[in-house]
């Protein structure tokens, strides 16, 4: 029994080859997206579109069913519009269909030409 509570002990501490590797691992900083007043946690990958099944739902005509998704690659966020019929566009430049660009804190996201959402 004490055997067992060793091996656990060692593996959650820094000083164990364990914990060496695990302190090793970059934490990236959560961040969240700010739509229509509401604020969205980012997880690894958050589909945005008008379909009921989206991370973000967004109720407009403009706006495709599936229109981008947003991944985490290690510690930076990408977004890539998925073949939208009006577009998506980062700081008013728009986003080529198929292309991942890597988001920055201060980029604004817009969707169809009029809806904006914010990285925070």
């Amino acid at each position: 029994m004490l055997f067992e509570e060793e091996i656990l002990d060692e593996t959650i501490i820094s000083e164990s080859p364990v914990g060496r590797r695990l302190t090793r691992i970059p934490k990236s900083e959560m961040r969240f997206l700010l739509h229509g007043g509401q604020r969205f946690d980012l997880a690894d990958q958050l589909l945005i579109g008008r379909d009921a099944h989206c991370g973000i739902v967004v109720d407009d005509p403009l706006v495709s069913r599936e229109h981008c998704i947003i991944r985490r690659i290690r510690t930076a966020w990408y977004i890539e519009d998925l073949g939208s019929t009006n577009g998506t566009q980062i700081n008013a430049k728009p986003l080529k269909e198929g292309k991942a660009l890597r988001l920055s804190p201060e980029d604004v996201i817009k969707l169809g030409g009029r809806i904006e959402i914010s990285l925070a």
